[in-house]
């Protein structure tokens, strides 16, 4: 992915409602990552993790695209506690 094309798509992901960019890297093969803060107490965050899960992982019907969303948390003692 080229610089340009890159500095959209992390433009556009820092646009979306409960979500802050925390880092985001692209390597020399052309492949890419961006690590998100998705605010848990924003009242779009579920639907925030839906979307994303479904437009990353399963937008085309035909095929797979070459790309993973998954989330990932520290332990609930580290990030709160658990939800009640």
């Amino acid at each position: 992915m080229d610089r340009r094309a890159f500095q959209a798509l992390t433009n556009y992901l820092a646009k979306i409602p409960g979500v802050s960019l925390i880092h985001a890297g692209t390597y020399d093969n052309g492949l890419w990552w961006v690590k998100l803060k998705i605010d848990i107490g924003h009242k779009a965050a579920w639907r925030v993790v839906q979307e994303l899960g479904c437009v990353v992982n399963c937008l085309s019907i035909s095929e797979r695209l070459p790309t993973v969303f998954y989330p990932v948390s520290p332990a609930p003692y580290l990030n709160g506690g658990l939800c009640r």
